[in-house]
């Protein structure tokens, strides 16, 4: 991800249980979206992105949408915030 301060960015997948890769790119499309359209920089949407993909992974097959317990959505963004790597200035 690259900033408009000029960094750039390589996030880390959070580490999950995969069960079925089915929906994960459209679940981290939609965070991403989302998180722009909640006014998000592109940064902090990404962040959104590898979350919401982190629990399309853990499904079988389409993902439900349901809404996973708030702690477990801060957990892991939590996590991808703090293994977030800056690559260049």
């Amino acid at each position: 991800v690259k900033t408009r301060a000029g960094e750039q960015w390589r996030l880390t997948a959070v580490p999950t249980h995969i069960v079925d890769v089915t929906g994960a790119g459209n679940g981290y499309l939609g965070g991403f979206l989302t998180g722009l359209g909640d006014g998000l920089s592109p940064f902090e949407a990404s962040l959104r992105a590898a979350v919401s993909a982190s629990f399309a992974l853990n499904q079988l097959g389409l993902p439900t949408w349901t809404t996973p317990p708030t702690a477990e959505i801060e957990q892991r963004l939590s996590w991808v915030r703090q293994h977030a790597v800056c690559i260049s200035t």
